[in-house]
């Protein structure tokens, strides 16, 4: 008796127990399943939020390293704003055409018959109302004097100034002129644009020289007899000269010739 109730006692406790271990298996077995995908879990969390950082970083260094080319295509530049300039003042000493050759600043004046002025610049350009300064020449005068007009030019069939080519004569662009204040007495001589020094060198040469250029013009001037010869040259460097202008003007009356013997046409 004492036996069966010892195998009654076991088989009570084994049920139990054995229900006991079967549960912590299975719930071990569970944990087990369960914490690889806590761990996968979490790897995929870390990997993700690594990515995550790292992909803006990535990209904003690009981004600032790299100009934005699309942007700056669309962008339009901005209109820039234009400084006002003041044109430059108007100086009436200044002679006119200041970059030409020097000899465009010289001519002649014929004022030998009273009452009748004219006058002819070697650029053949002379503006109306202008007022240029005069030097005669015959009778000589040591400085130019002010000051002598342009007016409407003369008609071709009235010219009497001539200028010479080489060996040919033209018509010179001959102008009416009127003094601003009557000279002393009727002479043949230059017209000159702006405030020029007169160098003589003998009584037949002299040299015009203006504050704004560092070179001189040379005036070869002689009479043969009936009329005046007028010859303006460049400067072409130390001792070098270009012809400019060769002018004849006709005389009122005869005159002793000074010129030598073939120096004129």
């Amino acid at each position: 008796m004492a036996i069966e109730r010892r195998h009654r006692y076991a088989a009570a406790l084994t049920g139990p127990i054995l229900s006991i271990a079967l549960s912590l298996a299975l719930t071990g077995v569970g944990e087990v399943h369960a914490s690889p995908n806590k761990t996968t879990a979490k790897t995929a969390t870390k990997a993700t939020g690594k990515a995550a950082s790292k992909t803006p970083a990535r990209a904003s260094a690009k981004s600032a390293g790299k100009p934005a080319s699309s942007a700056r295509g669309r962008a339009r530049p901005a209109a820039r704003t234009r400084t006002p300039v003041a044109a430059p003042a108007h100086t009436t000493e200044a002679p006119a055409h200041a970059g030409a050759p020097l000899s465009s600043r010289v001519g002649v004046v014929d004022a030998s018959s009273p009452g009748s002025v004219r006058l002819a610049l070697a650029s053949g350009e002379t503006a109306p109302g202008g007022e240029l300064h005069y030097l005669p020449l015959y009778p000589a005068s040591k400085a130019p004097e002010c000051c002598v007009r342009p007016q409407a030019a003369v008609p071709a069939r009235d010219v009497s100034i001539l200028r010479f080519d080489g060996d040919d004569s033209q018509l010179a662009a001959e102008h009416a002129a009127q003094f601003t204040q009557a000279p002393d007495a009727p002479f043949t001589g230059l017209a000159v644009q702006g405030k020029a020094m007169v160098t003589r060198a003998s009584d037949q040469r002299l040299f015009l020289q203006w504050p704004d250029r560092k070179v001189s013009v040379r005036v070869d001037h002689c009479v043969s007899g009936e009329g005046v010869h007028v010859r303006i040259a460049d400067s072409a460097g130390p001792g070098r000269w270009q012809p400019a202008a060769y002018y004849y003007l006709p005389l009122a009356t005869p005159a002793e010739p000074d010129c030598p013997l073939g120096d004129v046409y």
